[in-house]
């Protein structure tokens, strides 16, 4: 799952397809490759992640936001590891 998709959620996207995983898009926008649309800290949003789409505990994560929302999300998911961007290249 990616949560954000600017020019960081994106290019994650795009690894992750080039590599055949199966990928799930959460943005506040809408676009072409966007499987839910909203805020992932909303809880409704968030209600659809276990009902729509089967997310799991140890299914990967990627947030790709400003510092300020990762803090956000990681308040919501605390059991979430946080990894740089050279260590997932």
């Amino acid at each position: 799952m990616i949560c954000g998709y600017g020019e960081v959620g994106r290019k994650v996207s795009s690894m992750l397809h080039d590599a055949g995983e199966p990928v799930l898009v959460v943005n506040d926008q809408d676009d072409a490759d966007v499987k839910i649309v909203g805020n992932v800290l909303d809880p409704e949003v968030l209600v659809h992640f276990e009902e729509d789409f089967r997310i799991q505990k140890d299914d990967q994560i990627f947030l790709c936001g400003s510092p300020q929302s990762i803090d956000s999300y990681l308040q919501i998911f605390p059991q979430l590891e946080i990894c740089t961007p050279d260590e997932v290249s």
